[in-house]
């Protein structure tokens, strides 16, 4: 056992990468797999609080859990794990991922003396490459507080970035906190974040059309960028005219964007971001009566190194097929595109009065198989069917394929058909 090479250690221990039970017995066979399990055991520490109105929170720790209390439900659990830590140099060191947050739902006094040593430890953790901060209210937060998140976003080490469901006092105090992370942040996750009326309205005003403009000097250039249910327009309008300007999405990988309702702005982006896009995904805020437009401007000259495209939420009605508005899309590209898959997830919703049109699906087909898309080796279209009524009629999916008759001869088109469950009216009696 002593002469079994690291490395080979490693592989075998990596099997069990998320089982903490098998870990904790890997630990006591000997020194060298101690530390291989150790790098498993300890690298995603939750450090979100959960009072005792909201559901237990599991910890990535476990063994500092005592019966009959939730996960860092007081600051005694809290206090546990600090002299778990203290006592444990390995710990901090194999900690790698950390979520943190819901602290300002606590009586001020407790809160004030949870955040204490939640910094006491985040001050123990120098190799965190992923930050998740959720459920906090900037302003609320003490200062102390505050400052030891900063340093852990100065961290040489962080890589990825997650903001979810967050309140901040204004545009400008998310991208002045954004200003602090470091310089080898690559990914940028930013979800959900609540923003009062109030100040909201001042920044969203500008527009993105000459956003290029504002391109001065970046200094981190992120790879992959999500923003889901932010205001895009005042966001990367107040980010890039920051000074210095804070990332460099002229090299974006990948990009996804939740709502796609504010067509200007998709294409201010796409304008910036789109040349070295490989990868794009555009989600609608929620599926309405009416199509989410993915027609006007948004094209795919924009992102001429596009490999992978995924478009969700759309709405295929008796009156509205998706496709119409999807041959936009493609429609301006005159030379050969690098798009090597497509996915299409919609919403399907007919009645007798008003059946679904399949002939408009046709003209996508007509459209990608032209040789400037020789590339594409793979469409796929899921469909999601409900049923508003009794006499809705479901899809007919061998109807739907006979629409792409070029790309079925090729073997590039992939369809599923999700039924719903039947209309309670339906069901005999």
């Amino acid at each position: 056992m002593r002469d079994t090479p690291q490395e080979l250690i490693d592989h075998i221990v990596d099997f069990a990468h998320d089982d903490h039970t098998t870990l904790s017995a890997v630990r006591l066979v000997a020194q060298s797999w101690n530390i291989s399990a150790r790098a498993h055991m300890f690298r995603r520490l939750n450090l979100r609080i959960a009072p005792p109105y909201c559901s237990p929170t599991p910890l990535a720790i476990q063994p500092i859990q005592k019966p009959g209390k939730n996960a860092l439900d007081s600051t005694t659990n809290v206090h546990y794990l600090f002299e778990l830590i203290k006592s444990s140099p390995d710990i901090p060191l194999s900690v790698r991922d950390v979520t943190i947050g819901n602290t300002t739902q606590l009586p001020l006094g407790t809160r004030d003396e949870l955040e204490l040593l939640l910094c006491l430890i985040l001050t123990q953790l120098n190799r965190v490459t992923t930050l998740r901060i959720t459920e906090v209210n900037w302003p609320d937060l003490t200062p102390v507080f505050a400052a030891s998140l900063m340093r852990i976003c100065r961290s040489p080490d962080l890589r990825h970035l997650d903001i979810f469901n967050c309140t901040m006092p204004s545009m400008d105090s998310l991208v002045d906190f954004l200003n602090f992370s470091c310089s080898t942040l690559t990914s940028l996750r930013l979800s959900y974040i609540r923003i009062p009326r109030n100040t909201e309205a001042v920044v969203s005003a500008p527009s993105l059309a000459g956003i290029d403009k504002l391109l001065c000097k970046p200094r981190k250039p992120l790879q992959r960028l999500t923003i889901e249910q932010v205001p895009l327009a005042p966001l990367i309008y107040t980010l890039l005219q920051s000074t210095p300007c804070s990332f460099n999405i002229k090299q974006l990988v990948a990009l996804s964007l939740e709502d796609i309702s504010d067509v200007p702005s998709v294409c201010g982006l796409l304008q910036v971001a789109g040349g070295a896009l490989e990868h794009l995904e555009m989600r609608a805020a929620k599926l309405q009566s009416k199509q989410v437009s993915l027609t006007g401007t948004i094209d795919l000259t924009r992102t001429p190194q596009l490999k992978c495209l995924r478009l969700y939420g759309l709405l295929w009605t008796g009156g509205l097929c998706p496709a119409e508005g999807l041959q936009h899309l493609f429609t301006p590209v005159q030379t050969p595109h690098p798009l090597e898959a497509i996915e299409i997830v919609v919403t399907a919703n007919s009645t007798s009065k008003k059946a679904l049109e399949y002939n408009s699906w046709n003209i996508l087909d007509q459209i990608l198989s032209k040789p400037v898309f020789a590339s594409l080796n793979k469409l796929e279209i899921t469909v999601h069917t409900t049923r508003i009524s009794a006499d809705s009629t479901p899809v007919d999916a061998k109807r739907l394929r006979d629409e792409f008759p070029a790309l079925a001869a090729s073997r590039s088109i992939f369809l599923n058909v999700i039924p719903s469950s039947p209309f309670p009216g339906s069901l005999s009696r």
